[in-house]
């Protein structure tokens, strides 16, 4: 037996078994009345703009009893001195349709669609907007073999969650005050799909991408909510150039120095560091903070709850961090200094 024999029976997650089919990104046969669904985009260029849009239908409980149906866009840039511009846009249900068979999500004039390597992007409402080609660098992920995961069966309560595009390059236009500019960076595109308010499903979630030269690292940390007896649920995918090569729930976070968000109400950490010990990821990435990009309140039972009403303690925090990552992977050291925006949640 070969060495690289050897090496695929040491290593022997087989990347086909995550690819993304183009259906994992399309609309899904929600199996209860109230549920949810987004398209999320977003990208960082080299002009210091970045962008971030959300895509999404959801169904909920009306005030009278009945299910309220909502179709819209929120769409964000952050100009490089931080201010940031953002728009949500509700459309009427017969200006929308949303493709079941692969990315396709059209709403009033806008349209986002694609599936690997190319999505592309057009919106434009009130002199805000984009037009933007998203190219995949690394494969697209979902766990097998839906990506959709059940947190219990009676009663049912799933989350789904495809990575479409872990790591992208973008470039394109983006339309600020009505005037364009040409952008060039990096992206990433998901999709998530589920059935439960979130302060119901999580006590809390990080969720951050961490960009190196030949690696890509996504990982999400959280604690589920009482229903789930506030249990860890931690989650790294790591890839090596475009092809995966972990995906381990073998991840722990230790998050420290905390300090209380004004705005929120929330406490989050000035210090992370993750720690990895699998087969193939061995060590640490700290992140340390150097600002927060913006902190915003929740709606009470988010995503799919009353948007009218907001309870202290409830929201997120986007933070920019200096990243110190020193780590084996197949047992070759990664030793980086970076810099990567991520992300804290309390729903």
């Amino acid at each position: 037996m070969d060495s690289k024999d050897t090496a695929s029976e040491q290593y022997a997650l087989d990347p086909a078994d995550f690819y993304l089919e183009k259906v994992d990104d399309s609309l899904h046969d929600n199996l209860c009345p109230v549920n949810y669904e987004w398209w999320y985009f977003d990208a960082t260029f080299e002009n210091n703009y970045s962008m971030a849009s959300l895509w999404q239908e959801q169904t909920k409980a009306g005030k009278d009893g009945g299910i309220v149906k909502e179709r819209f866009i929120d769409f964000s840039v952050y100009d490089p001195d931080g201010k940031k511009i953002m728009l949500k846009k509700p459309f009427d249900n017969k200006l929308v349709s949303i493709s079941t068979e692969t990315c396709d999500v059209k709403m009033g004039g806008n349209r986002v669609f694609g599936e690997p390597p190319t999505y592309k992007m057009h919106f434009l409402e009130d002199g805000l907007g984009a037009d933007l080609e998203f190219k995949s660098l690394v494969q697209g992920y979902r766990s097998p073999p839906d990506g959709t995961a059940y947190f219990s069966m009676n009663p049912l309560i799933y989350m789904g969650w495809a990575i479409a595009q872990p790591r992208a390059t973008v470039k394109g236009k983006l339309i600020v005050d009505g005037k364009e500019m040409n952008v060039v960076g990096a992206g990433y595109h998901d999709h998530n799909w589920g059935n439960s308010r979130f302060d119901v499903l999580y006590d809390y979630w990080y969720w951050g991408r961490i960009f190196l030269p030949g690696h890509t690292f996504i990982y999400s940390l959280s604690q589920l909510g009482e229903c789930m007896d506030h249990t860890p649920l931690n989650f790294a995918v790591t890839f090596e150039g475009e092809k995966l090569v972990d995906m381990s729930q073998e991840l722990i976070g230790e998050p420290s120095d905390f300090v209380l968000d004004e705005e929120t109400g929330i406490e989050y950490p000035r210090k992370l560091v993750l720690k990895m010990n699998t087969d193939v990821v061995k060590g640490e990435i700290t992140h340390n903070l150097k600002h927060l990009i913006e902190s915003y309140p929740l709606a009470v039972g988010y995503p799919m709850g009353d948007n009218s009403i907001m309870s202290r303690g409830h929201g997120a925090v986007r933070f920019f961090s200096d990243c110190i990552v020193d780590i084996t992977v197949k047992g070759k050291r990664v030793k980086y200094n970076t810099s990567l925006i991520h992300e804290f949640i309390k729903p």
